[in-house]
């Protein structure tokens, strides 16, 4: 460890000289140390001070009320617990009282061997490796509780950011959250999207040990790939309100079915995510400050909208300065704006291509029909047949269909309205009642309960209408369809030729018929299921005839 700039002043409480002689060999000249043997002692001796350890068992004072008592007077300065024995109910007391940590003089036995910690009680052994852990602890102790210098940092990060490249954006975002984590020793960084009731990891970095088993997994599903937005804490009372959120995971306390509190300090009696909701927790208006905490949420505006949640996690509770605060708000936005850059080039890439797409469709398949119109025209006008006039009638019907598809495509493209919960058999229904059906058959099948999804019912309509015209365009009148709903597919199958297995992949692209249609109705199908966040396949049905699925982002209740 490097010498600390001007040897911080350390006050060191213990009745036990040989420990005070110990803490002064080891820590000096990192610290300049200052021993007292009582609290009343040591209360004479708080002005200037950078760090406080006191041992866990003083003889003129309860411990808890002498860290109380300098936190009232020194609010800012770090406090640390030495005891001499593994007491887990000291330890959740004092860090509900606010030290910020207990290092312990002898190994507890779940950190070694019996062996091991036999060792460590001999007297000079043990002494000496109490010490020395304590020592190791207080340089990231003090720089917790210090303000953070996140300039550096930050700038460092703004930089690679801006001038990343596409194909670099993924890589050098993780590389921004591990960078920031490892500054402040946070044990998760990560980068929520909100996405309607519900947060979606957009980028996010951990160290090894933050798994299912960490505290904030467990209590909050902090590093999973979804967090509902009711289980998040604070999320509508002050991230919805542009406000940063604090938690003390290691203070909050679940309030059981019998009236008791189940403290979630040791991570046994914590409940599985799964079945906690935040609302279920006792002091959310005392752990949801914004200030201190194990866990800093902060909110990404952009356009006056929150766009999403840069969330930090570590395992002691820690003081957020406002300046550390802006700073991390500050790499979240620009994470953010960077996405949101890039889905904007992405969409406008997609709108060129289609530009072009549409371009092909005009110059192709507009020329046809109306080379047609022209040369029966010319007909008529020599031999004053009206009769020639029919295939020149159909030719501009043609064209007018297709340019409505074409139309719609270019008005409407992906976007779809506001998803409301929906009734799908009621959509199916009233889509093959709005197209000609001639004589075809429509089967409904795992349609016997409601079945409800989160859609823009009338594009959804539209949907369905334009694979129902396009079954009966290349499959016959008579078609029979068949549409089947299970868990998280929807099929649209019927019993006609068929699509080509070469061709399958290739039938939503603009422009491409098989027949007599425009060649725009099944792209326009595309588009409204790819913008409810779906997945549309063509393949065989049973009858061997073609079969469209609908894969959706969340089962049908």
């Amino acid at each position: 460890m490097s010498t600390r700039e001007g040897s911080s002043r350390l006050l060191y409480v213990d009745p036990d000289p040989v420990y005070q002689a110990e803490v002064t060999s080891i820590c000096e000249p990192d610290w300049s140390i200052e021993t007292a043997s009582s609290a009343a002692e040591a209360m004479e001796m708080l002005d200037a001070v950078d760090c406080v350890v006191a041992a866990a068992e003083l003889p003129d004072h309860d411990s808890l009320e002498f860290l109380q008592t300098v936190q009232t007077e020194h609010e800012t300065v770090p406090f640390v617990f030495f005891a001499a024995t593994d007491d887990l109910e000291f330890q959740r007391e004092a860090f509900r009282a606010g030290v910020s940590d207990v290092v312990y003089k002898q190994r507890p036995l779940s950190e070694s061997t019996k062996a091991s910690s036999q060792t460590e009680t001999d007297s000079e052994g043990g002494v000496t490796a109490g010490v020395k852990r304590l020592f190791m602890r207080l340089e990231t102790v003090t720089a917790d509780r210090s303000t953070v210098d996140l300039d550096g940092i930050t700038l460092d990060v703004s930089r690679s950011l801006m001038g990343a490249a596409d194909d670099e954006v993924d890589m050098k975002t993780e590389w921004a959250l591990q960078s920031l984590a490892q500054k402040i020793t946070a044990s998760q960084c990560l980068i929520y999207e909100v996405d309607g009731q519900q947060l979606s990891l957009l980028h996010g970095w951990a160290d090894g040990d933050s798994g299912p088993t960490d505290r904030h997994r467990r209590l909050f599903g902090i590093g999973a790939q979804t967090i509902s937005t009711e289980r998040f804490p604070g999320f509508a009372e002050r991230l919805q309100q542009f406000a940063g959120v604090c938690v003390d995971a290691s203070r909050v306390e679940h309030s059981s079915t019998d009236g008791g509190q189940n403290e979630s300090t040791d991570s046994e009696a914590v409940e599985p995510a799964e079945s906690v909701a935040w609302s279920d927790f006792s002091d959310y208006t005392a752990t949801a400050d914004g200030n201190t905490g194990t866990m800093l949420a902060l909110p990404i505006v952009i356009e006056w909208e929150l766009s999403g949640v840069i969330v930090i996690t570590i395992d002691q509770p820690r003081e957020w300065t406002e300046e550390a605060r802006q700073r991390l708000q500050a790499v979240g936005e620009l994470v953010g704006h960077m996405e949101r850059r890039r889905r904007q080039r992405n969409e406008l890439e997609r709108q060129n291509e289609q530009l072009e797409q549409f371009a092909s469709v005009i110059s192709h398949d507009l020329q046809n029909p109306l080379n047609v119109i022209t040369g029966y025209l010319d007909l008529v006008k020599e031999t004053g047949n009206v009769e020639q006039l029919d295939p020149a009638i159909n030719a501009a019907d043609r064209m007018e269909r297709l340019l409505n598809d074409l139309l719609r495509l270019a008005t409407e493209g992906r976007a779809v309205g506001d998803l409301e919960p929906t009734d799908l058999e009621s959509v199916v229904r009233g889509a093959w009642d709005s197209v000609e059906t001639f004589e075809a058959t429509l089967e409904l099948v795992g349609f016997e309960d409601e079945t409800v999804v989160e859609a823009d019912e009338s594009r959804l309509k539209e949907a369905f209408e334009n694979l129902f015209k396009n079954a009966i365009v290349h499959a016959g009148e008579d078609v029979n369809m068949r549409i089947e709903a299970d868990d998280t597919m929807v099929s649209v199958a019927d019993d006609g030729p068929g699509i080509p297995e070469d061709e399958q992949d290739k039938i939503f692209e603009h422009g491409h018929t098989g027949g007599n249609g425009t060649g725009l109705g099944l792209s326009i199908v595309q588009s409204v299921i790819e913008g409810h966040d779906w997945e549309i396949n063509a393949t065989e049905s049973t009858e061997g005839g073609a079969r469209f699925d609908i894969t959706l982002d969340e089962p049908l209740s």
